[in-house]
């Protein structure tokens, strides 16, 4: 059985992954299809990891290949890098 990872924003506009703060976001959906494969979409440009604050964009979450999709831009990232350092182009 595969244990799902648990995603919800705050009121505040915060992301919280499996009670862990990830970004400063607005994540509209998000979806799991592996351990740590996601496909995300929200407003607003994913950050990278910079190795400080703020956190990248699921950081410790979204593996190699997890997608995020901004919505209001109509512009799709791909993390390239892992989910510790999160790198993603559009």
């Amino acid at each position: 059985m595969q244990n799902l990872t648990q995603i919800h924003q705050t009121s505040a506009g915060d992301i919280v992954v499996d009670n862990n703060l990830i970004a400063d976001a607005v994540i509209v959906s998000s979806v799991q299809l592996t351990d740590d494969i996601f496909i995300v979409a929200g407003t607003g440009t994913p950050v990278d990891y910079t190795d400080g604050d703020p956190a990248a964009t699921g950081e410790g979450v979204y593996g190699k290949g997890s997608i995020y999709i901004k919505v209001d831009a109509g512009k799709i990232y791909i993390n390239g890098g892992t989910k510790a350092q999160l790198v993603t182009s559009a």
